[in-house]
Protein backbone atom coordinates (compact mmCIF):
# COMPACT_ATOMS: atom_id res chain seq x y z
CA UNK A 1 0.00 0.00 0.00
CA UNK A 2 1.57 3.38 -0.95
CA UNK A 3 2.56 5.82 1.86
CA UNK A 4 0.35 8.87 1.91
CA UNK A 5 1.50 12.28 2.47
CA UNK A 6 0.11 12.38 5.69
CA UNK A 7 1.84 9.03 7.04
CA UNK A 8 4.96 10.57 6.14
CA UNK A 9 4.34 13.81 7.79
CA UNK A 10 3.35 11.72 11.30
CA UNK A 11 6.44 9.87 11.15
CA UNK A 12 8.46 13.39 10.96
CA UNK A 13 6.51 15.27 13.31
CA UNK A 14 6.90 12.82 15.93
CA UNK A 15 10.46 12.82 16.91
CA UNK A 16 10.13 16.55 16.91
CA UNK A 17 7.34 16.98 19.19
CA UNK A 18 9.26 14.98 22.20
CA UNK A 19 11.77 17.68 22.16
CA UNK A 20 9.54 20.80 21.21
CA UNK A 21 9.93 21.55 17.77
CA UNK A 22 8.01 22.96 15.09
CA UNK A 23 7.34 21.00 11.56
CA UNK A 24 6.75 22.57 8.56
CA UNK A 25 5.22 21.22 5.65
CA UNK A 26 5.74 23.14 2.28
CA UNK A 27 2.81 24.92 0.90
CA UNK A 28 0.32 23.06 3.61
CA UNK A 29 0.88 24.38 6.82
CA UNK A 30 3.44 24.28 10.21
CA UNK A 31 2.70 21.93 13.38
CA UNK A 32 3.81 23.31 16.22
CA UNK A 33 4.35 21.60 19.92
CA UNK A 34 3.68 23.72 22.84
CA UNK A 35 3.48 22.50 26.42
CA UNK A 36 0.28 23.48 28.68
CA UNK A 37 0.61 24.41 32.23
CA UNK A 38 -1.45 22.31 34.76
CA UNK A 39 -4.72 24.17 34.70
CA UNK A 40 -7.09 23.93 37.62
CA UNK A 41 -10.00 21.61 37.53
CA UNK A 42 -13.24 20.61 39.18
CA UNK A 43 -15.59 17.83 39.76
CA UNK A 44 -18.42 18.43 38.31
CA UNK A 45 -20.68 16.63 40.94
CA UNK A 46 -18.73 17.66 44.48
CA UNK A 47 -17.29 21.14 43.26
CA UNK A 48 -13.64 20.18 44.26
CA UNK A 49 -10.61 20.43 42.84
CA UNK A 50 -9.69 17.55 40.25
CA UNK A 51 -5.45 17.61 39.34
CA UNK A 52 -5.68 17.55 35.92
CA UNK A 53 -2.02 17.11 34.33
CA UNK A 54 0.27 19.02 32.22
CA UNK A 55 0.16 18.10 28.73
CA UNK A 56 1.34 18.99 25.28
CA UNK A 57 -0.49 20.32 22.19
CA UNK A 58 0.10 20.24 18.63
CA UNK A 59 -1.72 23.14 16.87
CA UNK A 60 -1.57 23.77 13.09
CA UNK A 61 -1.43 27.04 11.50
CA UNK A 62 -2.19 26.50 7.78
CA UNK A 63 -0.42 28.33 5.14
CA UNK A 64 -1.89 31.30 2.78
CA UNK A 65 -1.43 29.12 0.39
CA UNK A 66 -3.77 26.52 1.43
CA UNK A 67 -6.35 28.68 2.93
CA UNK A 68 -7.07 30.16 -0.32
CA UNK A 69 -7.42 26.69 -1.84
CA UNK A 70 -9.68 25.76 0.67
CA UNK A 71 -11.52 29.25 0.50
CA UNK A 72 -11.78 28.90 -3.63
CA UNK A 73 -13.01 24.95 -3.12
CA UNK A 74 -15.90 26.30 -0.36
CA UNK A 75 -17.13 29.42 -2.57
CA UNK A 76 -17.40 27.24 -5.62
CA UNK A 77 -18.78 24.41 -3.93
CA UNK A 78 -21.53 27.25 -2.56
CA UNK A 79 -22.18 28.26 -6.38
CA UNK A 80 -23.12 24.76 -7.75
CA UNK A 81 -25.50 23.87 -4.37
CA UNK A 82 -27.34 27.06 -4.78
Amino acid sequence: MPQTWLIKSSRRLAPRSSRGGSVKLSLIGVFTVRRKGKPPGHHPWTGGEVPIAPRKVIPFNASARAKAHINRASSLHRVLTS
